[in-house]
């Protein structure tokens, strides 16, 4: 009976292994096929590359809508309507494609101008005091003294 019973916990200890494999695999499929979400990781991965081609595509494309001309004259001429419904169905277009491209770039974005933000020094309270750079406290100490606390020793409370 303890061989029995042995067998079944070693199969029952294999199945669980299988099934995690399967949904590992099941995991790795779905992600294969989420092509927003590649495309997402591909632009915040390789920004410097996507914005430029964005803009310059942006670019190339509006000259070519707006430069539909006719072939030597032989067309007949567009009503002034016609003209400036084929120039709002070009506006429509290319204010949709730049909508789905801010969509694609908005995490690359994001990080250039956090990563912007954090370079670029804001202490607002230095420069109005004209004081120089080396007599302001460290921020942590600045906020620590703001909230009545001190590093070295506790504030007494009256």
């Amino acid at each position: 009976m303890a061989e029995i019973d042995r067998r079944k916990a070693a199969l029952i200890a294999e199945l669980e292994i299988s099934r995690g494999e399967i949904r590992s695999a099941t995991r790795a499929c779905e992600e294969s096929f989420n092509i927003v979400s590649i495309l997402r990781r591909n632009v915040v991965n390789h920004a410097k590359v996507w914005l430029p081609s964005a803009v310059l595509g942006g670019w190339v494309l509006s000259k070519l809508l707006g430069s539909r001309r006719g072939s030597g004259g032989t067309a007949p001429k567009a009503s002034r309507e016609e003209r400036s419904s084929s120039k709002a169905g070009m506006w429509a277009l290319l204010a949709a494609a730049g909508k789905i491209s801010l969509d694609f770039a908005r995490p690359a974005l994001i990080e250039m101008v956090t990563d912007w933000l954090h370079r670029t020094d804001f202490s607002f309270i230095s420069k109005s005091r004209k004081t120089p750079p080396s007599s302001v406290a460290p921020s942590h100490e600045r906020d620590a003294n703001r909230n009545g606390a001190s590093h070295s020793q506790p504030t007494p409370r009256a």
